[in-house]
C-alpha cells in the first residue's frame, strides 16, 4: 500500500487527533461536572438518610408508646363507661325527683290560686254589698231632696206669678 498523498494524510492525521484531543476535553469537562454533582448528590442523600433515621426513630417511640398505652385504654374506656353510667342514672334520678317536685308545686300554686280567687271574689262581692248599702240610700235621700228642692221651687215661683202672667191656654196646649 503505497501512500500517494502523503500531506494529505498528515492533515487528516492531524485532524484525528485535534478531534481526539477536543474529544478528551469534553470528556474530563464532564467527568468533572458529573463527579460535582454527584458529590451533591450524596450530601444531600446523606441530609436525606439523617432525618430518615431520625423520623424513623421518632417513629418507633411513637409505636412504643401506642403498644405500651393499648391495655390502658381498655381500662381507661372501661372506667369512663362507668362514669358514665353512674352519671346517667343520677341524672335520671334527679330528673325524676325535680319532676315530682314540680308536679307537687303545680299542684299546690293551683289549691293556692283557687283559693286566693275565692278570697278575691267574696271580697269583690262584700264590697259590692257595703258599696249598695252605703251609696243607694244616699242616692235616693239626695233624690228625695232634690225633688224636694224643685217642688218648693215650683211651688214659691207659682206664689210669686200671678194667673194673669199665664198666657192663654192656647198657647199652652200646641
Amino acid at each position: 500500500m503505497t501512500i500517494q498523498n502523503l500531506q494529505l494524510v498528515n492533515v487528516l492525521v492531524l485532524i484525528m487527533a485535534g478531534l481526539i484531543v477536543v474529544e478528551t476535553i469534553i470528556l474530563v469537562v464532564t467527568t468533572l461536572t458529573l463527579s460535582k454533582q454527584i458529590q451533591d448528590l450524596d450530601q444531600n442523600l446523606h441530609v436525606l438518610s439523617q432525618r430518615s433515621a431520625q423520623g424513623m426513630a421518632l417513629a418507633r417511640r411513637v409505636i412504643t408508646a401506642i403498644e405500651e398505652g393499648t391495655p390502658q385504654l381498655a381500662k381507661v374506656e372501661d372506667a369512663v363507661e362507668k362514669q358514665l353510667s353512674t352519671l346517667v342514672e343520677t341524672t335520671k334520678t334527679a330528673d325524676q325527683a325535680l319532676g315530682r317536685g314540680l308536679d307537687l308545686l303545680r299542684f299546690e300554686t293551683g289549691e293556692a290560686r283557687s283559693q286566693v280567687d275565692t278570697v278575691l271574689s267574696r271580697f269583690s262581692q262584700q264590697t259590692f254589698r257595703l258599696h249598695r248599702l252605703l251609696i243607694h240610700p244616699a242616692m235616693r235621700a239626695s233624690e228625695i231632696v232634690h225633688a224636694g228642692l224643685k217642688v218648693l221651687k215650683q211651688t214659691l215661683s207659682r206664689e210669686a206669678k200671678s194667673p194673669a202672667s199665664y198666657g192663654p191656654d192656647k198657647e199652652t196646649f200646641i
